[in-house]
């Protein structure tokens, strides 16, 4: 017996074999959703990990080892390195460990050149590096917003000249 194809079998089985499809992109999506969800974990507990530096919580050392631990060539390592720098590279950068710093940062410049790094990590590789060469002042802090009082002390200040 020869089962011939007709207009509604193949509907029927573009039905059945379309839902194996749609079942196949709900995985691929909550799987998508999950690695990005991790990735915003990690990168706020990166975050954290600075703020509790910051406070004092945490010593030089620890952060030294962490930074350590994040010069890869992972996108998420990158990213979470540059992350951190941006938190506490003010006060990691000192005098003392100075020599640490310029070693840290001579890596990085090689990764911003490295054809194993995308594009993106390679800009964030360079702001980063831009910022510590700005002595840790970020580029966009003259553009925040003021309050009414810092224009008028300027307004008076120009009048006095």
């Amino acid at each position: 017996m020869v089962i011939r194809e007709t207009p509604s079998t193949s509907h029927r089985q573009m039905l059945v074999g379309g839902s194996h499809v749609s079942d196949s992109l709900k995985y691929n999506h909550t799987e998508q959703y999950a690695a990005q969800k991790a990735k915003r974990q990690g990168l706020g507990l990166i975050k954290f990990i600075g703020e509790l530096f910051k406070l004092q919580m945490l010593t030089e050392r620890i952060m030294h080892e962490c930074v350590k631990k994040l010069e890869n060539l992972e996108e998420e390592e990158i990213e979470s390195l540059c992350k951190l720098l941006t938190t506490v590279g003010a006060l990691l950068d000192t005098q003392k460990v100075h020599a640490h710093m310029d070693v840290y940062f001579s890596r990085m410049k090689k990764l911003t050149k490295s054809p194993n790094v995308n594009s993106r990590m390679q800009f964030m590789l360079q702001d980063i590096t831009e910022l510590r060469e700005r002595k840790w002042i970020p580029r966009n802090l003259a553009a925040a917003p003021t309050t009414l009082a810092v224009h008028e002390a300027a307004v008076k200040n120009q009048e006095k000249v």
